[in-house]
């Protein structure tokens, strides 16, 4: 049986678990993903771009300009240009390793300009801009 879901909520996660738990669930696909899919899991963006080899990118390998600063707790991190605030970096929900969901890039006004969003195997498979 293939499951089709608009977003991985909990109930949707419920369902999959269930799923999983009868030997019923055989493929399933997530329209509107995070980057972060459990395994058994895909997304359009990972089937066709192929992204299934890598890690999650950790805080401290964000790509920045040369002389910018990575500043984090477990709680969530920022890229300064000596006393400028250039980004901010946003964890994984539920998970204490600090890997990246998201970071989003902020111009010289400190209005977020541009938001990268990062998957579970470290590219950057998104960007918003605004």
């Amino acid at each position: 049986m293939i499951e089709l879901y608009d977003r991985y909520s909990h109930e949707s996660r419920d369902l999959h678990e269930s799923l999983v738990a009868t030997g019923l669930s055989q493929l399933g696909v997530v329209i509107d993903a995070d980057g972060f899919l459990p395994d058994g899991l895909l997304s359009p963006f990972t089937y066709y771009l192929g992204y299934e080899d890598g890690k999650p990118l950790y805080f401290n390998q964000v790509p920045v300009s040369d002389f910018w600063e990575i500043l984090g707790d477990n709680q969530s991190a920022c890229i300064e240009d000596v006393t400028q605030e250039r980004a901010v970096i946003h964890y994984v929900d539920g998970m204490q390793a600090r890997l990246v969901k998201q970071v989003d890039w902020k111009d010289l006004e400190g209005r977020v300009r541009q938001v990268d969003h990062y998957n579970r195997f470290g590219a950057c498979f998104a960007k918003t801009t605004y």
